[in-house]
């Protein structure tokens, strides 16, 4: 039996809670949604109607936003798990999501304008650290089948 370090532990638990976070998060949007657009209804006054209708436009994503979150919290949720199970598809799905999330923090930032340059900077330095840490050798060689562990 191989056993696994604690980085790849704390790693494994991180993307499951994360997982976990962006898939109930999806879940409860609409109903936030919902919740907002009733009580744009109830307000009276019209400096609270104009903040509540600024939260009623970000709650108010489009459904390919709420597929595409959906989508990488449940890669996430999977990579996890089987990064607990010292699976090599989840240490190759690990540097699918770094790519994407380096792809997409330079893409936003870019063109769509919505990250801050401190926080792509910091993302930027988190994702260069996770490939860091996983292309290690020690780490790697967790992921790797021998023969001795085909057979049992």
């Amino acid at each position: 039996m191989k056993k696994r370090s604690v980085g790849v532990t704390i790693f494994a638990v991180l993307f499951i809670i994360g997982g976990v976070s962006g898939l109930l998060i999806n879940l409860l949007i609409p109903v936030a949604h919902r919740m907002v657009k009733s009580a744009i209804e109830l307000e009276q006054s019209s400096e609270q109607r104009e903040e509540l209708k600024k939260i009623d436009a970000l709650l108010g994503s489009s459904s390919k936003d709420r597929v595409l979150v959906g989508a990488t919290s449940t890669i996430q949720l999977a990579a996890g798990i089987g990064l607990l199970g010292l699976m090599g598809w989840a240490y190759s799905l690990t540097f699918l999501m770094i790519g994407f999330s380096i792809f997409w923090a330079i893409f936003s930032f870019i063109f769509l304008k919505t990250i801050a340059g401190g926080f792509m900077l910091a993302s930027l330095g988190w994702h260069t650290f996770m490939i860091w840490y996983f292309l290690r050798p020690g780490v790697k060689a967790q992921f790797v089948k021998t023969a001795s562990s085909n057979q049992q």
